[in-house]
């Protein structure tokens, strides 16, 4: 859960300016423990292909932070972040705690996602 937490710092310090508004409430809702609200401002910006929100959203799945956990979606998060520049290690690490069918599940998703240009990602 550490590397989660690195995940998520590294994110925040590299946060690109579009949106930033946004994310950085984002950012001052999870570290006060409102994941509702960060999951709110995030979600927008993951569904216009900002990679540092895809990949917070990755890790509040794989954390079950405003939400069940979900390591599913948490990979899909992941690999899209990490298709769209963001380093991979989200999306490795999930890996290694799923079933062959539930990674073969979340590269479908993330491949539907995509292919929707993020219209399509449940």
């Amino acid at each position: 859960m550490r590397f989660l937490k690195s995940c998520f710092i590294i994110a925040v310090l590299l946060a690109t300016p579009v949106g930033a508004a946004d994310y950085n409430a984002g950012f001052k809702a999870y570290q006060s423990g409102d994941y509702q609200t960060a999951f709110k401002k995030w979600q927008p910006l993951a569904e216009q292909g900002d990679e540092y929100a895809q990949n917070n959203l990755g890790v509040m799945y794989a954390r079950g932070q405003g939400g069940l956990q979900d390591y599913v979606t948490a990979h899909m998060w992941g690999n899209i972040s990490a298709a769209n520049g963001h380093k991979p290690e989200l999306r490795d690490l999930i890996a290694g705690w799923m079933t062959s069918d539930q990674l073969a599940e979340a590269l479908r998703r993330a491949r539907v996602c995509m292919a929707s240009d993020y219209k399509n990602c449940d």
